[in-house]
């Protein structure tokens, strides 16, 4: 028997491009869904194209004021009806097979909470610009790589179950930049299991007005401050306790952006916060130990490769045993 999927939609000025996102799931192989709106006090024809919608799948709620995609989000989880909920921004497009993959896939693995996939960046048109890379299949990767705010799937791809939700009382942040999103599931890899799978889920359309891009840009400065927070309060809630020295080698070299190292002199404060980061998991016993190293291993290398230190005779990780690690990790 299907699972209902309740597919979450928070929308605002999306008139563009809403009705593409609607009819990718109402084109969906998978039946048994229903389709959760949430109109935000737009400012262009969104309400006015959502109200001619006659389908007794499609649920649209309206603010009586705008407030945020955050609050959007949770309001149109609390007012679903599905097993498992679906995420899908006003200005993207579900793949027609995503659903039944998806739902398939949480059906027979009891122990995963939250499955995403692969995605294709398009332009405002439609066009192509580019696909997104490897999938990692093992949990506890995907945990490490999350405890760094690292994550290795566009949101919009995922699907998860409502025991979140209902029974680890997760919501979304308000207040976020953009980034509530990646807070949320940084929260949830602390209480579950994430995967990712080979499949592209999605087409993420990429144009000057979204939230995102918008953040990136004019809120520069200020999302970048926000995310290092994000990962100082990821380390500290999974029982990490480093120096203030040590929280900046990390935040000023793993950013949103990019994994980036200026000096010699911080990639080594950076060596010294992950030695203190693999010491303290050993004494804590975490159940992720080996894939934490091999994500340390992974992002000290790419610090290293900036500017050629790493084949300096004072770094002491060793490139075979990245190679390995990096191998493994995928079995």
């Amino acid at each position: 028997m299907a699972s209902l999927v309740s597919v979450i939609m928070p929308a605002y000025n999306g008139a563009k491009f809403i009705e593409q996102a609607i009819e990718s799931v109402v084109q969906q192989t998978y039946a048994d869904w229903e389709l959760v709106i949430v109109e935000d006090c737009s400012t262009d024809a969104t309400r006015a194209l959502l109200q001619r919608y006659d389908d007794a799948r499609i649920w649209v709620l309206y603010n009586d004021t705008n407030q945020g995609i955050a609050y959007s989000t949770n309001k149109a989880i609390a007012h679903s009806h599905g097993r498992y909920l679906a995420l899908l921004d006003d200005d993207d497009i579900a793949m027609p097979e995503r659903l039944a993959i998806e739902a398939r896939y949480l059906d027979e693995h009891p122990e995963i909470a939250v499955v995403g996939g692969k995605n294709i960046t398009i332009t405002a048109e439609g066009d192509f610009i580019k696909q997104s890379g490897m999938s990692y299949h093992n949990p506890r990767l995907v945990r490490a790589q999350l405890l760094f705010g690292m994550n290795p799937f566009a949101n919009g791809t995922t699907m998860f179950r409502r025991e979140l939700f209902d029974n680890y009382h997760l919501r979304y942040r308000e207040n976020c930049l953009g980034m509530q999103d990646l807070q949320f599931f940084i929260e949830a890899s602390k209480v579950a299991d994430i995967t990712t799978l080979d499949h592209v889920f999605l087409k993420t359309r990429q144009h000057g007005q979204n939230v995102t891009t918008y953040s990136r840009t004019v809120q520069s400065d200020a999302r970048a401050r926000l995310f290092a927070a994000m990962q100082r309060d990821s380390l500290c809630r999974s029982g990490f306790h480093l120096s203030t020295e040590a929280f900046d080698a990390i935040t000023s070299t793993v950013t949103e952006q990019n994994v980036y190292c200026s000096t010699e002199y911080v990639l080594a404060h950076l060596y010294t916060a992950f030695q203190k980061i693999m010491h303290q998991a050993e004494q804590m016993n975490i159940d992720y130990f080996d894939e934490l190293e091999i994500e340390l291993l992974t992002l000290f290398a790419k610090a290293a490769r900036k500017h050629g230190f790493f084949e300096a005779r004072t770094l002491p990780f060793m490139y075979t045993k990245l190679q390995k690690g990096c191998e493994s990790s995928e079995s």
